[in-house]
C-alpha cells in the first residue's frame, strides 16, 4: 500500500504531465527512494493509483535499469554463467555454442 507521502510527493508530480500514466517513472522513484526498492505490491499498488495494469507499470519498471527490485532476480546471463552451463557433467568444456557462426546473420554491403 502506498503511504500518504508518497501519494502527496506523486500528486506533487501530477501537474507536469497531461495523463496520470506519465508520471509512472518519477512515481517508482519515489517509491524507490522511500523504500529502497520497489516490489511486485508497490508495483500493483502505483498501477491502480496511476490507473494502469500492473503489467504496463512492470513493463516500463523492468526496462529501465535504475529501478531497483525486492524478491527478483538478476535478469542478466553474464559470460561466468554460460561459461558454468557449457560444461559437462564431468567437469570438462562442452562445444561452445558460440564458437562458430550461426549463419543466420549476414552483413549487407
Amino acid at each position: 500500500m502506498l503511504t500518504e507521502e508518497e501519494r502527496r510527493e506523486i500528486e506533487a508530480e501530477l501537474h507536469q504531465y497531461a495523463q496520470k500514466r506519465a508520471v509512472c517513472i518519477d512515481a517508482l522513484k519515489i517509491v524507490q527512494r522511500r523504500r529502497g526498492w520497489v516490489s511486485d505490491e508497490s508495483v500493483r499498488d502505483l498501477a491502480e493509483f496511476l490507473e494502469m495494469t500492473p503489467d504496463e507499470l512492470d513493463s516500463v519498471a523492468t526496462f529501465y535499469n535504475l529501478i531497483l527490485w525486492r524478491d527478483r532476480l538478476p535478469k542478466t546471463f553474464g559470460l561466468t554463467e554460460s561459461r558454468r552451463a557449457s560444461r559437462n557433467t564431468n567437469g570438462r568444456a562442452a562445444t561452445d555454442p558460440c564458437a562458430e557462426p550461426c549463419g543466420t546473420y549476414r552483413r549487407r554491403r
